[in-house]
């Protein structure tokens, strides 16, 4: 057990941990040690199957690896293929949101358009007329400027980059040659020349990192914070609580804990709405509490409580007071399901590209988000009668 350089309760319960034969992500890591020096410094490549090749920058080991490609290269190439992992994944959430705003849009999502002045603020941005129009009508226009975005083939600057992004830096960018059209065709290049045989100037891949940086920043979280900010509002400083002890004993505890506010925002709503069974089972009441991301979306709009952050996620359950944790897209450690069944926690995973062995799956789509939240909630419920 590693218990060093962290603050009091988190090591009272990694001692509660340890004596129940749990471990958690410290003492993995402590086993893991030292770890792979190639893989720190980039100089390992499982692209193709001649390798695995490893580069010894320093000593007397080979300078290349087996295809020729040299350490430099072979850094930025793996950087690379990073990019792109954080890239789509951002770009794919606001591609969700995206989607979700338009099934709202058209009454086949049970969500509706909080952030009023998001949508007039974004439409002078994107020179979209607003007069005698509905907030619904500008917004759907805004829809279709960024769902262009996701199709485009005519190599035109990408909406949210071109209209969002300062002008000076635009310039820059264009001069450099890393402005770009479509999120998606950027994505598939970066993979195409990360691929073995294609691109292995170190320089070149490197200003690919930028470019796929540019998509993530724009297409990726900009777009999905202003998509987020028409549907529930734009947030504003408030004052919280955050650490354990925000876990209520006598209350039924959902920890929320992913990337995807299109789910936390309907599990918040509907512990409020269900707060009587909670009391029916004996619970005081329900009570939601936030985890990395998505605990912050829900801290700056309603001032939900923050229990943990990515790393401290197994220790939260380790108190035995969290009856769910809701789980949705990034940042979920595999871990938790296990650490969840020493304590009867229901361990619920929501989105079909999360599925993680011994959780409960139960399908979150936005167009049944009321049933499934309802769904969810009940879940923590039955499981506040099993501690």
């Amino acid at each position: 057990m590693v218990t060093s350089n962290v603050p009091v309760v988190e090591s009272a319960l990694l001692e509660i941990a340890n004596k129940k034969g749990i471990k958690t992500g410290r003492d993995r890591l402590a086993e893991m040690s030292p770890q792979c020096g190639f893989g720190e410094l980039g100089t390992c490549c499982r692209t193709c199957y001649m390798g695995p090749c490893r580069i010894d920058p320093f000593g007397d080991g080979p300078k290349t690896g087996i295809c020729g490609i040299s350490p430099d290269a072979m850094v930025a190439r793996n950087m690379l293929r990073e990019t792109v992992g954080g890239a789509a994944s951002h770009v794919g959430h606001a591609r969700h949101v995206l989607l979700t705003l338009r099934d709202a849009l058209d009454g086949k999502a049970p969500y509706e358009i909080k952030g009023e002045t998001k949508v007039l603020s974004l439409a002078k941005i994107f020179d979209v007329p607003t007069e005698g129009r509905t907030i619904v009508e500008v917004c759907r226009e805004l829809v279709d400027i960024a769902l262009e975005d996701f199709g485009r083939q005519d190599e035109l600057p990408n909406n949210w980059v071109s209209k969002r992004a300062p002008l000076a830096e635009q310039q820059l960018w264009k001069d450099l040659g890393l402005m770009y059209s479509n999120p998606h065709n950027e994505i598939e290049t970066a993979m195409h020349a990360s691929s073995m045989g294609n691109d292995a100037d170190p320089l070149s891949l490197m200003l690919r990192v930028l470019k796929l940086s540019l998509v993530d920043g724009w297409t990726g979280l900009t777009l999905a914070v202003d998509l987020q900010d028409i549907l529930f509002g734009t947030p504003e400083v408030s004052v919280t609580e955050a650490a354990v002890g925000v876990l209520e004993a006598s209350s039924v505890n959902i920890a929320t804990h992913g990337h995807n506010p299109i789910l936390s925002e309907k599990i918040l709503y509907w512990a409020e709405k269900m707060n009587d069974e909670a009391v029916a089972a004996g619970a005081d009441r329900i009570n939601v509490v936030g985890v990395c991301c998505t605990g912050n979306e829900l801290s700056m709009r309603h001032g939900v409580k923050l229990a943990a952050h990515n790393s401290q996620s197994e220790l939260i359950l380790v108190t035995g007071a969290v009856d769910a944790m809701v789980v949705d897209i990034q940042c979920i450690w595999p871990q938790l399901a296990q650490v969840a069944k020493c304590f009867d926690t229901a361990f619920i995973t929501t989105d079909p590209m999360v599925r993680i062995p011994d959780a409960r799956h139960i399908p979150f789509e936005p167009q049944h988000a009321d049933d499934n939240a309802q769904e969810i909630v009940r879940a923590a419920i039955e499981a506040f009668g099993q501690r």
